[in-house]
């Protein structure tokens, strides 16, 4: 087994010991004040109402990719924290998420790591609120309510941050892109409003004892629950059109898949490092895996001529930007990426395709596609002509008047290849020839040996 997964297992592992630990400190204090007064039956209660509310809103995962999902139970565990002292809330956290977890349809590993990792997290975020406020005090002054919001930031900044760590180390990806593996695409602001003043209201009617509104307070969630899960069913249909596309895309041309699939690669990375939203590098990085959809109507002949196209060829191929828009055009999910995909020949100095559009005129994101595109098909070992180096490749894209790049697009480029040389490792390109004579087969054979 690989070392760093054995690490891994024996991190989540001493995260779980410490869990139980303080879990079993808290139901230890908890038995000795139901022995000593009444008040400990109040106290059991309560707990009971937390644990509950937390199990159930924890049932409620939205699942949004292989490594992440989203549940509702975060709002009500703040509400929790600022009702309950610690060690009892850690309890309550640890109780709701065990009895729930294990339902889940997950490796084991992973079902310890979420139960430790949470009731942990409760701790320090339960430490952090109780040097602000009482436990069992909340009431809904601008304070406080600044205060639940600071808490669910850092009760979900903790939890995304251990998550990175342990996907970082078990996939053997960098922390930040172990994030972004995490963050597939931004969940829904409003939703998420709604989510936290159902938490507000919850934590308050439970502050003033008054279980019955805290309790009907909570059956909205159940709406927002389906509205997440309506999402994540939109996106998981996006992927599933995504998939078929490129599938599509390398039944005509396998060199095509591959080099869309790099594009794409090389494109979300120097959008990453550009800043832009996770919307907008989501986007581009879908854009770039379709960009050259519009050769899928392209006929085969021209697609695997071993020469240089003629004028006619050429202006076949050349219509593949406004082909690929024009199918994207037609499909809702994907009409936001449009525009990238049309522009992605156009030149900063106007010599570029469809539109001959100039460097205003070209979205950032199909600058990017164009570099990226640019880039590795030089790289990539044609029919006609060696794969450039690197070296060659970066010099032709600065130097050349025929592309005028964005200097600061070429600059993150640079630090891409750098930082990812994975992305340089490329097969030859397999393809086969229409109608080819004995010489053709024999030239083809030569090239794909």
């Amino acid at each position: 087994m690989n070392k760093k997964v054995e690490f891994v297992e024996v991190v989540v592992l001493i995260l779980f010991i410490l869990s139980i630990l303080i879990s079993g400190w808290a139901g230890w204090e908890l038995y000795l004040q139901y022995k000593s007064s009444q008040q400990g039956r109040l106290d059991f209660f309560v707990i009971f109402l937390f644990t509950v509310s937390i199990a159930i809103s924890n049932l409620m995962e939205v699942r949004l990719s292989e490594h992440s999902g989203f549940a509702i139970d975060t709002f009500f565990i703040i509400a929790t924290l600022l009702n309950l002292p610690f060690p009892y809330s850690s309890l309550c956290v640890f109780i709701g998420e065990t009895l729930t977890e294990f339902f889940k349809k997950k490796a084991l590993i992973r079902q310890v790591f979420n139960v430790s990792q949470f009731t942990l997290n409760a701790t320090l975020v339960s430490l952090f609120v109780s040097q602000f406020i009482k436990p069992g005090k909340f009431n809904l002054t601008f304070r406080n309510l600044s205060l639940f919001i600071a808490a669910a930031f850092f009760f979900t900044s903790v939890n995304s941050i251990l998550h990175s760590i342990v996907v970082s180390l078990s996939t053997k990806k960098r922390l930040v892109d172990a994030w972004l593996l995490l963050a597939p695409y931004p969940i829904n602001f409003y939703p998420l409003v709604a989510m936290g003043i159902i938490g507000i209201l919850f934590a308050y009617f439970a502050s003033i004892k008054s279980y019955y509104g805290a309790i009907l307070s909570a059956f909205p969630v159940y709406l927002l629950y389906l509205l997440f899960k309506r999402t994540a069913i939109l996106e998981e249909t996006l992927s599933g059109t995504l998939k078929a596309m490129t599938t599509a895309l390398e039944a005509k041309d396998p060199y095509t898949a591959d080099h869309s699939k790099r594009v794409a690669e090389y494109s979300r990375k120097i959008a990453e490092k550009l800043g832009l939203p996770l919307t907008d590098i989501k986007r581009i990085e879908q854009a770039a895996l379709l960009h050259d959809l519009g050769k899928i109507g392209t006929p085969e002949e021209v697609l695997y001529k071993p020469g240089k196209l003629g004028y006619f060829e050429w202006k076949l191929i050349s219509r593949h930007p406004e082909e690929g828009a024009s199918i994207l055009a037609s499909i809702p999910l994907l009409k936001d990426i449009e525009d990238y995909v049309l522009n992605h020949h156009e030149r900063a100095n106007g010599s570029g395709y469809p539109n001959r559009k100039k460097a205003e005129e070209i979205p950032l994101g199909a600058q990017i596609i164009a570099i990226a595109d640019a880039y590795d098909a030089m790289r990539s070992p044609r029919p006609y002509r060696a794969p450039f180096s690197p070296e060659t490749a970066i010099r032709e894209l600065t130097q050349s008047k025929a592309y005028q790049f964005n200097s600061e697009i070429l600059s993150k480029l640079k630090e891409v290849i750098v930082e990812n040389p994975h992305l340089e490792e490329r097969p030859l390109p397999v393809c086969v020839l229409p109608k080819m004579d004995k010489e053709q087969k024999q030239t083809q054979e030569e090239l794909n040996a």
